[in-house]
């Protein structure tokens, strides 16, 4: 589901009750994980997150419209306490990529292990884990 505007945390809680909406009105119930997904076509531009959007994972492929199927392959990954819109989380590890030789070949993944709601008062930001799929050059 892609974000109407600029990220923030109200943008993405916002977005997030959008999508189980949907999944509602299709009989499930999500809970296999969610996160952002941020378009390769714009990692080296000034708005990164322009064109990303919330995803959730399905238990099954379903037949409910703008579903896509993210391909397996090799990730490099980075746990995080952050925010997916904390472009430095993902400006770093994208240097990380290109500075030992890998090529991106798709869309990256902030994907969200665990959300604030679960923590205790002195955390404040997400547990994720930020993905971005590769080849060895």
């Amino acid at each position: 589901v892609p974000y109407p505007s600029g990220l923030s945390k109200d943008v993405l809680h916002l977005t997030f009750i959008k999508a189980w909406n949907i999944l509602f009105e299709y009989g499930m119930v999500p809970s296999n994980g969610f996160g952002t997904l941020i378009q390769r076509s714009r990692f080296e531009t000034d708005d990164i997150y322009k064109d990303s959007g919330l995803f959730i994972v399905l238990p099954q492929l379903q037949q409910i419209p703008d579903v896509m199927e993210i391909p397996g392959g090799t990730f490099v990954c980075m746990y995080k306490y952050s925010y997916p819109y904390y472009e430095e989380d993902l400006r770093f590890l994208l240097r990380w990529v290109r500075e030992h030789d890998y090529t991106i070949t798709g869309d990256a993944l902030d994907v969200c292990l665990l959300d604030t709601t679960f923590y205790n008062s002195e955390q404040d930001v997400d547990f994720c884990c930020l993905q971005i799929p590769v080849v060895k050059k």
